[in-house]
């Protein structure tokens, strides 16, 4: 896919709106240098329609934990996993919405899926060998990663039709099965 839809400035710019928005008084996020040794957490969510692909949110739990505890007024030992997985599908569905709403229509946006390692498997191998990464923004808060990357769908571009019936079904099936 040579043009791109969705740039990373476009990413940049829809992450730090909402960011200051959503987080505010929790510190900027600034250009990331390099990619964590592991991404602890991912939000996924999927982009159906006219556009194929999946908007995802990496970070790191020590960011997870601290979104969390924000977002619900709550210190982070009080967090449960659950928490902490809503807060990260939460980000995941803002930047993916925004970015939906980029996207000539028809497009649908599926309900957020949040990986831990512990939770990945083989599928999801298979779902990024049939996806080209279209931008990747590496952002840091408070000196913890926070990567958004946008995947286009092989065959999915601007001017694709809908998808037909029988197509890949949402992003929490396909990846956990």
């Amino acid at each position: 896919m040579s043009d791109l839809l969705i740039d990373t400035e476009t990413i940049l710019e829809i992450t730090h709106t909402f960011w200051g928005a959503f987080l505010p008084d929790s510190g900027d996020l600034h250009p990331g240098s390099a990619l964590p040794s592991t991404e602890d957490l991912r939000g996924c969510v999927r982009i159906s329609g006219s556009w194929e692909g999946v908007v995802e949110l990496s970070c790191s739990l020590a960011v997870a934990s601290h979104v969390a505890s924000r977002m619900f007024a709550l210190p982070e030992e009080q967090l449960s996993d659950a928490d902490i997985h809503d807060a990260v599908g939460e980000l995941s569905n803002i930047v993916g919405g925004n970015i939906k709403s980029l996207l000539p229509p028809p497009t649908s946006l599926s309900i957020p899926f949040v990986e831990t390692p512990d939770t990945r498997s083989a599928s999801e191998e298979d779902w990024r060998f049939s996806s080209a990464l279209d931008s990747e923004v590496l952002l840091a808060w408070h000196d913890e990663p926070l990567i958004v990357r946008v995947w286009r769908s092989q065959g999915s571009s601007a001017d694709s039709a809908a998808p037909t019936a029988g197509s890949d079904g949402d992003l929490e099936a396909e990846l956990s099965s």
